[in-house]
C-alpha cells in the first residue's frame, strides 16, 4: 500500500476539488479506483441547504466501522482558519481576532462612506455589499490552491485504507469521501439523515488534515468511549507512533464526525509552546507538496491497525487474517508493509462493547 503514490497522482491530477467539473472529475476518479479494486462504489446525492454527492464505498447500512474524509477544498479567504483542538481559551482567542478582522473590514469603510456621503442608502449599500463580499469569500471565494493537508491527505487515506481491505473486501467497513464539508459539514449531514440508524450506531473514523504532524489526535465522544471503551488506550499503545486522546466533548475539532454519534475526529498534530496541540497547515498557510509524507504515512498506519481490528471484533472470518499480520512502516522507503512476524492484540482486547 503505498500512500506516496496516492498523494503524488491526487496532489498532480486533482489539487483542487471546488467546482462542479472539478468534483465531478474526482468523483469519477474515485469511482473507477474504487471498482478496479472490487468493490461496489456510488455517488450518493443529497440534500442539506445545497446539492451534495457523496462518494460511497461499500454498505453504509450494514457496515460496522466507516472510514471517512472529505473530498472538497476550501476558498483562499486570507484568514488563517487556526485549529487548536485541545486548548478551549486560546481558540475562542483567536477566533475573537478573527471575527474583530471581519468587523473592521465591513464597519471601517461603511463609517467612511457614511462620513462622506451622509447618505443613509449609501452606508446600508456599502454595509450590505462588503457583508455579501466577505461571505462570498469565504465560501465561494478563489479556490486555494493548496490542499494536500486538509484534505487531500484524508482522501489518500482513505484510499490507501481501501486499497489494503481490497483481497478481503469485509462487509464491516465502509468508506464515504464527504462534499462539501467547507461549506459547513454538508455531505455529512446529508448522509446522516439518508442513513439514520447508522448516524446512531456505526463508529466512524474520520480524517482531516492527517498529513502534517507529530502526533495523531484523536478525539472520541462520549458514546463511543462508553461503547468500545478500550478504543483510544489500545490504539495509543500499540500505534507505535505519540497517540494525543481527547474526550470530543471538551474539544474543538468542527468536521464531518459530528454528524454522528459515535465519530471519531483523527487528525495530524504538532505541540506548540504555551498553545498546545496545533493541527496544521491551516487555510492561510501553505506549504508546496510534498507535505511530511512521512507523517502521513504514521498516522495512515495507526488507523490501518485500528480499523482492521474493528473488523475483526466484528468479523470471524476476517478475524483469522488480523490474527497473522501486523501493519507496520518503513522508514527508509515510501511503502507500507504487512510484517507477518509482529502479532496482533486480540480484537477483545480494543473493542470491549458494553
Amino acid at each position: 500500500m503505498n500512500t506516496n503514490r496516492w498523494m503524488q497522482e491526487v496532489n498532480a491530477r486533482f489539487p483542487v476539488r471546488k467546482s462542479k467539473v472539478q468534483k465531478a472529475h474526482f468523483r469519477q476518479y474515485v469511482l473507477q479506483k474504487a471498482q478496479e479494486m472490487g468493490y461496489t462504489a456510488r455517488m450518493e446525492e443529497n440534500k442539506a441547504i445545497c446539492t451534495n454527492r457523496n462518494i460511497v464505498v461499500g454498505d453504509v447500512d450494514k457496515a460496522k466501522v466507516l472510514v471517512t474524509a472529505h473530498y472538497d477544498t476550501p476558498a483562499t479567504v486570507g484568514l488563517p482558519n487556526v485549529m487548536l483542538p485541545m486548548n478551549r481559551p486560546m481558540f475562542y482567542l483567536v477566533q475573537a481576532l478573527i471575527a474583530l478582522v471581519m468587523v473592521v473590514f465591513i464597519f471601517v469603510p461603511t463609517g467612511i462612506v457614511k462620513k462622506l456621503t451622509g447618505s443613509i442608502f449609501c452606508t446600508e449599500a456599502t454595509l450590505i455589499g462588503l457583508y455579501c463580499l466577505m461571505m462570498y469569500l469565504l465560501l465561494a471565494g478563489v479556490p486555494n490552491p493548496h490542499n494536500v493537508n486538509d484534505n487531500t491527505s484524508g482522501v489518500c487515506g482513505v484510499l490507501a485504507l481501501m486499497e489494503s481491505f481490497a483481497a478481503e473486501k469485509p462487509e464491516e467497513i465502509a468508506f464515504v469521501l464527504f462534499d462539501n464539508e467547507e461549506k459547513g459539514l454538508l455531505g455529512a449531514s446529508g448522509l446522516a439523515k439518508a442513513h439514520k440508524q447508522a448516524a446512531k450506531e456505526t463508529l466512524v473514523l474520520n480524517m482531516d488534515c492527517i498529513g502534517v504532524g507529530e502526533a495523531m489526535l484523536m478525539l472520541v465522544p462520549k458514546a463511543a468511549r462508553e461503547k468500545y471503551p478500550a478504543l483510544g488506550e489500545t490504539v495509543r499503545k500499540s500505534s507505535g507512533i505519540p497517540v494525543v486522546l481527547g474526550n470530543m466533548e471538551k474539544c474543538n475539532f468542527s468536521s464531518d464526525q459530528k454528524h454522528f454519534k459515535l465519530g471519531v475526529g483523527i487528525c495530524a498534530c504538532r505541540k506548540k509552546k504555551h498553545v498546545g496541540y496545533v493541527a496544521a497547515p491551516f487555510h492561510g498557510v501553505y506549504l508546496p507538496f510534498p507535505v511530511r509524507v512521512v507523517d502521513f504515512k504514521i498516522i495512515a498506519v495507526a488507523i490501518v491497525k485500528m480499523s482492521r481490528r474493528a473488523a475483526s471484533s466484528f468479523s470471524s472470518s476476517f478475524s483469522h487474517l488480523i490474527g497473522r499480520k501486523r501493519i507496520g512502516m518503513s522508514r527508509s522507503n515510501d511503502s507500507m508493509l504487512v510484517q507477518h512476524s509482529m502479532p496482533y492484540l486480540s480484537a477483545s482486547a480494543l473493542f470491549t462493547t458494553r
